[in-house]
Formats: C-alpha cells, structure tokens, sequence
C-alpha cells in the first residue's frame, strides 16, 4: 500500500491449535530481520489471536494490530481477519467461529501505509526466510480475498462449521487465492 491506496483484505482459514507456547503464524509476509515486515495472522504467546498490519520498519512500533483473541486449543476453529483500508485499528477486524471479537485495537507509534514488502507470503510459520516458529497443530482451507469481507461474508464461510465452496461463495470474485491444503486441488494459485 501507499498512503494513497491503502488496500483492503482477508484472510480466511480453518485452524486446530495444538501449542500456543510458540507463535503460531496461519498467514503472513514478516522479513528475517524485522525490516520490510508486512502482516501477521496467527497466534502469539501471551497474547492470543494476533491480526498486525506493519508500515515495513518492523513490528517494533509502528504498525496497527487487533489482538487478545482467545482461542482453544485442540478444537477446529474458524478465523478470519479483515481489513478496511483505513490505516487504524478501528477497520480491522478478527472472527472465531463466525463471531467478531475484535477490540479497540492498538496503534503505537505512526503507523502511514502498508508496506509492499519483498518477503515471502508463508503459511504455517512466523517468519519468512526462516524455519523456526512453526506452527504447532493444522492449517487448512486459507483463502485471501482483495476486499474487507462483512459480516454476513464472514458467517456465510464459517456455513455452521462446514467447509464452504469458495467458488460459490458471495464473494467470489475477490477470491485471490485458496489453498486447500490437500482437499483434490493442486495448491496453486489461482488453480483452486
């Protein structure tokens, strides 16, 4: 994003927890190194369900973040994180199981835009680049979406704790990518 055009997303994904005693990244683009750091979706010890949006200095101040999510551990949960483009934490937004349950948020120092980092997008990790803080527990069914899903969108693919078509959901079109982590596709996108 720029300051000009700050873009609006999702992240979607169905998540059993096994350890959160280590971060447990489902989504995100952080560098090794903690510059060009972009998002987080995941878990963080002590602090539960984490969505963190960095302006690319890093997660050491200047980003704006929805977090003190709880989640159980071993038990099938729904997740989604959403973000108006807005560049505060009021338009972001974390679901469990269909629920918004996100807060006032936070916003320590002088958040501007989203960073269009370099990093790789990594699934089941913390950080791109390196192969600690892994994901202890499952990860399937992600999907990233190019628009702030709303509420209705968000209950319609958590569907009563039944994996959804995307490709029949209401907001297909802004469907970017899916992975369905081993369910008959071939993991490429967009070859959903």
């Amino acid at each position: 994003g720029s300051t000009a055009n700050e873009p609006s997303f999702s992240i979607s994904a169905w998540v059993k927890i096994t350890d959160q005693s280590a971060p447990f990244g489902i989504v995100s683009k952080i560098a090794t190194g903690g510059s060009g750091d972009e998002y987080f979706f995941g878990t963080l010890p002590f602090v539960g369900m984490t969505f963190l949006i960095a302006d690319g200095n890093g997660f050491g101040g200047d980003y704006i973040a929805q977090s003190n999510v709880t989640i159980t551990n071993d038990v099938w949960h729904h997740v989604v994180a959403t973000y108006d483009g807005s560049r505060g934490p009021g338009g972001m937004k974390v679901y469990v199981d269909g629920v918004n349950e996100s807060n006032a948020g936070l916003s320590p120092g002088s958040y501007s835009a989203m960073s269009n980092s370099s990093a790789d997008l990594v699934i089941g990790r913390k950080w791109s680049g390196l192969t600690t803080n892994v994901a202890e527990g499952f990860i399937d069914e992600i999907a990233l979406f190019d628009k702030n899903l709303s509420e209705t969108e968000v209950s319609e693919l958590f569907n009563s704790e039944k994996v959804h078509d995307l490709k029949a959901h209401s907001a297909a079109t802004s469907l970017v990518s899916w992975w369905r982590m081993g369910d008959k596709a071939t993991g490429t996108s967009p070859n959903y």
